[in-house]
């Protein structure tokens, strides 16, 4: 190691940064900035220092230092992907002397009064992964049938996806970096039909070095081939999310259409997944009022109990009005026969998360078919293209998108 990298070494642990802060290497006193001792007070002179590597990285955290630096590049910086930056500097900025610099603070402030940024956001960020293909089941509220997006399922296009959704990913995860968790969910039409293709999906998957911000990986499917995938989404695949929408064997038949789960199969399914370390939830979409939701709910958390779901999922038809659904979840909250352990409403959703009391879990989610025309930034999309988007829509590819990454912000 060159003497160099041993004093950069030394900078990262030292017990007396101080003594680095005039060390003519600005490499090694780079490395002041990985130091855990480091205090406030010496990050405040680095952001004075002579390297402009070393003010840039500094630049978020002192801002008003950084927008009077000399050199563009820190300027920028410390607006860049910057949702907090005050209003007034902002308009100071506007008649900067580099136009990258003005683009960048009219850009922000356009964001600014057109939308709020949501400092409270303590969740995950989600990246929808859509595998391309079919679905087996013909349910009339499914927002994929009624958006007209999904790409028809040649071999070509398939492949076409395999080779590129992992490069979309990377992108996403890397530009939301460690500012929020992420939450990966797997869904489709229906993502198992082709279980071929899907376990070449896993393969791909369990290449990607999945960071540590990555909190989650989720699946949403109607369950058609879980027993031919489930070992191969061991490892990789924390929770599946199995659409039910009824636990009546009849009505059930009838809201699928072309697919005939039986008791059984769900059994089946849950014990399956439950070998390979993955819980499974019971997911229903409301589509119709129910008369006497109560005893619907009920029969519904005992009906899945049974089976061997950890949850129960009820979702509304994004094609109504939801206020049915409202009643629903909010008739529920109000009886004390279930606790309430959290309950949201925002611009993208309402929705609670309940507890029976032996522990088994219930969720209420109202939401919306495009997040990104009411909440940007809480959703990305890897689509059944291959390519990244910030809406489902494939409207506002994911190098379009114009708001700092990572964060929340709500229409006003």
């Amino acid at each position: 190691m060159s003497d160099w990298r041993k004093e950069r070494d030394l900078a990262r642990k030292t017990n007396n940064p101080m003594s680095f802060l005039d060390n003519p290497n600005f490499l090694v006193r780079d490395g002041l900035l990985l130091n855990p001792n480091v205090t406030e007070e010496i990050l405040k002179k680095l952001s004075h220092d002579t390297s402009t590597s070393i003010r840039e990285k500094l630049a978020n955290q002192f801002i008003e230092t950084a927008i009077k630096d000399s050199n563009w590049r820190v300027r920028y910086v410390a607006i860049n992907d910057n949702p907090e930056v005050p209003t007034e500097i902002l308009e100071e900025l506007v008649h900067d002397r580099d136009a990258r610099v003005r683009s960048k603070a009219q850009e922000l402030l356009q964001i600014q009064s057109d939308y709020i940024y949501r400092k409270d956001f303590d969740n995950a960020i989600t990246i929808k992964l859509v595998i391309p293909g079919a679905c087996n089941a013909n349910c009339n509220f499914c927002y994929n049938k009624h958006s007209n997006q999904m790409e028809k399922s040649t071999t070509v296009l398939k492949q076409k996806w395999l080779e590129n959704f992992l490069i979309s990913l990377e992108q996403i995860v890397v530009k939301i970096g460690k500012r929020q968790p992420i939450s990966i969910d797997i869904t489709g039409n229906e993502p198992t039909l082709d279980a071929d293709f899907f376990i070449k999906v896993m393969h791909k998957l369990r290449g990607f070095s999945l960071r540590s911000n990555i909190s989650r990986v989720t699946c949403t499917t109607n369950g058609v081939n879980i027993k031919k995938v489930a070992p191969f989404m061991n490892g990789i695949i924390n929770y599946v999310n199995i659409s039910v929408h009824d636990y009546n064997q009849e009505r059930r038949n009838a809201i699928f259409g072309s697919y005939y789960p039986t008791d059984e199969d769900y059994k089946e399914n849950v014990q399956i997944l439950l070998d390979n370390n993955i819980h499974s939830s019971a997911v229903a979409v409301i589509d119709r009022k129910i008369e006497n939701f109560s005893n619907f709910r009920d029969e519904f958390i005992e009906w899945a109990e049974d089976i061997g779901f950890v949850s129960l999922r009820f979702r509304h038809n994004v094609y109504s009005d939801g206020n049915a659904f409202l009643s629903y979840m909010n008739e529920t909250t109000s009886n004390n026969e279930f606790f309430t352990i959290q309950k949201e409403d925002t611009p993208d959703s309402n929705w609670c998360q309940l507890s029976t009391s032996n522990g088994f879990m219930l969720f209420f989610l109202k939401g919306v078919i495009d997040t990104y025309q009411v909440s940007p930034g809480i959703e990305f999309i890897v689509h059944d293209d291959g390519k990244a988007y910030a809406d489902f829509n494939k409207t506002i590819p994911f190098e379009k998108y114009k708001f700092p990454i990572g964060y929340v912000f709500d229409k006003r």
